[in-house]
């Protein structure tokens, strides 16, 4: 079970970072391939979900930065609006100007940036800005971010779903790219981030407007369930019964009698009689397909005989 985000209709942006493009997933207003600027990088050394994420600024001479091509999507001025994504900082940036996201054009700009004390802002810098107390943005370890806007001017910072900052921040509307990681090209590398981000997503709505539970961490969960087959009718009684079984791993290898238990019943159920034995795999029944022959299992008699699947 994934805690990455699946694009919803208000999904404009969505960046797994899971693929050497870094593609975007929304699937309502795909955006495609960005640029690659500097030395930006999936990377497996952190991930939040999945496998990778994109490291950036691990180059001291590049400004490392994923573009996006101007948009009208990005225009946010007057509407509800949400930037969200996981954030692992190796260090503190060395400049008061480093971007997870951010949109220029000279004036009419915005962006989000970690500030030399460990500070989240976002909004036009000295104009219209909203930020965090100091040391807020921890150093080595994966921390979620949104920044979140209601209405026309309301907006909010929230740590791990926590409101850590408001105000009257702007998205204001402006013509230039957007960027992931970092500022454009034509500036210094202490404009790129110094760390790793992972699930960038970009919303035409206020995800939140309240205190909220971020996508939890991936965790893997053990299949459950029972499966019973149809009656079958017996000419005269049995006691007696044995069969064969196909089954396919999903994940791992699953040990029969412990992850997969098959019991047997000569009579319809009302009495249940797990497998004497699970014969061993060979060959397999097709690609990824095994076959086992269940032992001859002594069952109570019975004309209904029926088999049973157990996943513990």
């Amino acid at each position: 079970v994934s805690g990455a985000y699946t694009a919803d209709a208000n999904t404009l942006l969505l960046l797994h970072m899971e693929d050497t493009a870094f593609t975007d997933s929304s699937t309502a207003t795909n955006k495609g391939d960005p640029t690659i600027n500097g030395s930006v990088t999936r990377s497996s050394t952190q991930a939040k979900f999945g496998t990778y994420s994109a490291l950036v600024g691990s180059s001291t001479s590049n400004a490392d930065s994923l573009e996006f091509a101007d948009h009208a999507d990005w225009d946010a001025g007057s509407i509800s609006y949400t930037v969200d994504y996981w954030l692992y900082l190796i260090a503190l940036p060395p400049s008061d100007q480093t971007y997870p996201v951010c949109r220029f054009s000279g004036s009419g700009d915005w962006g989000n940036y970690v500030d030399t004390n460990g500070a989240m802002r976002h909004g036009i810098s000295a104009v219209s800005e909203i930020y965090t107390s100091n040391s807020v943005v921890p150093i080595g370890s994966w921390h979620h971010w949104a920044i979140v806007k209601n209405g026309a001017s309301d907006t909010k910072i929230y740590k791990d779903g926590v409101e850590v900052a408001t105000g009257s921040g702007n998205f204001s509307d402006c013509s230039s790219p957007l960027w992931i990681g970092g500022q454009n090209t034509s500036v210094t590398s202490t404009s790129s981030l110094n760390g790793y981000i992972d699930e960038v997503r970009i919303s035409n709505i206020a995800r939140w407007t309240s205190g909220f539970t971020p996508n939890s961490d991936s965790t893997t969960t053990s299949a459950t369930g029972t499966l019973i087959s149809d009656t079958q009718t017996a000419p005269s009684a049995t006691t007696k019964m044995s069969g064969v079984i196909l089954y396919k791993d999903n994940a791992g290898t699953a040990t029969l009698g412990t992850d997969l238990v098959i019991s047997l019943s000569a009579n319809g159920g009302t009495n249940w009689t797990e497998a004497a034995s699970y014969g061993t795999v060979t060959p397999l029944f097709s690609t990824g397909i095994k076959m086992v022959r269940l032992g001859e299992t002594t069952v109570t008699s019975g004309t209904t005989p029926v088999i049973k699947a157990v996943w513990a």
